[in-house]
């Protein structure tokens, strides 16, 4: 039998993938490394938690160059922006509290666990912190499913090649980590990957290369 949060994230997931099938894939991978025993991936894990809360702010509420209160609503300040949506959006004042409360919460759990990785030492995100982080993604993305509305967000541009994490690169692709690592590492030596010498990385033959023309931009 399957417990309440399973029930939770297989609604939030199918949701959200009619939704914006981008953020979509971004929250289910952030789902699958943080629950990861290897502390090192689920340190890489926070990359693709900040790109997919980027592209739900991105969605719901795209930056503006004034403010709300003293909150700015730039380009990367994307927290305060699902904040203001969920302002603007939810007329009940106690769900409305709760709700921008979390996005607030999530906010200040991101600053703290980027501290731990940018120490380098990946030891500092738990495993416990991780699942708990995660969690709380999927309850604030609850309390905006009722209020999303992208009808042209299977329209968006695909993920560029060059940007993609090696969660993604392993998933999209259906490729080893191995080969994962391979691609990063060449991306990093070369200065980017193009359509043309994908097929040079060690491990990458012309079936993984048609693919990626397909699910990625260069």
């Amino acid at each position: 039998m399957r417990d309440g949060f399973d029930f939770l994230k297989e609604q939030i997931d199918d949701k959200l993938l009619d939704l914006n099938p981008v953020a979509a894939e971004q929250l289910m991978l952030s789902f699958k490394s943080m629950n990861s025993q290897i502390a090192e991936e689920r340190s890489q894990a926070l990359t693709t938690v900040r790109r997919f809360l980027k592209e739900l702010a991105d969605s719901i509420y795209p930056a503006r160059s004034d403010k709300k209160g003293e909150r700015k609503l730039g380009e990367e300040q994307y927290i305060n922006r699902i904040w203001a949506f969920m302002d603007e959006a939810i007329e009940s004042s106690s769900n409305k509290a709760s709700a921008k409360s979390l996005v607030d919460l999530i906010g200040l759990n991101i600053q703290n666990l980027y501290k731990g990785t940018n120490k380098g030492v990946h030891d500092e995100v738990s495993a416990t912190q991780s699942i708990l982080f995660i969690f709380q993604i999927y309850i604030m993305v609850g309390y905006l499913l009722d209020y999303l509305s992208l009808p042209n967000s299977k329209k968006k541009r695909k993920l560029n090649i060059n940007e993609a994490s090696l969660d993604e690169l392993e998933s999209m692709l259906g490729i080893t980590r191995k080969v994962a690592k391979e691609i990063i590492k060449f991306r990093v030596v070369t200065g980017g990957i193009t359509e043309w010498n994908l097929t040079e990385v060690n491990g990458v033959g012309k079936v993984i290369s048609d693919k990626a023309k397909g699910i990625f931009d260069f």
